[in-house]
């Protein structure tokens, strides 16, 4: 499709009531593709990915951890070194799961959350004088 004969298309879309996106696809042969969508489409479209996308945030985001985690994934987790974690654990300081003694440690997501808010300071306000 040639360059005029497309923008003249895209102007007659463009003044319908009824679409309101096009698009031409040329496939290197000469002949060209124009699609055009319904402006209820596009919206219905928006709304899927918008309420779709709101959907994901909500979730949390979290679902890329795991709920129970070796002592590496929980280091990095907390943007800390395995060293640092296993020091923390052995003192007790770090909520941790073990089966018995010399098993396997896990740390639980949730509780590593609320051990990190334990830390939380409160935030000071400075007033202007």
């Amino acid at each position: 499709m040639d360059a005029a004969r497309r923008d003249r298309s895209y102007s007659e879309l463009e003044g319908s009531d009824s679409p309101v996106a096009a698009a031409t696809h040329d496939g290197g042969a000469g002949a060209g593709l124009t699609v055009a969508v319904p402006h209820a489409v596009v919206e219905a479209v928006v709304a899927a990915v918008t309420a779709r996308v709101l959907a994901e945030l909500s979730a949390g985001g979290d679902e890329s951890w795991p709920a129970f985690m070796s002592v590496e994934t929980a280091a990095r987790y907390l943007d800390v070194s395995p060293e640092r974690l296993r020091k923390l654990q052995a003192r007790g300081e770090v909520p941790y799961l073990q089966e018995a003694p010399g098993c396997r440690v896990f740390f639980s997501r949730e509780d590593l959350d609320e051990w990190m808010a334990g830390f939380r300071q409160p935030t000071v306000r400075r007033w202007a004088r």
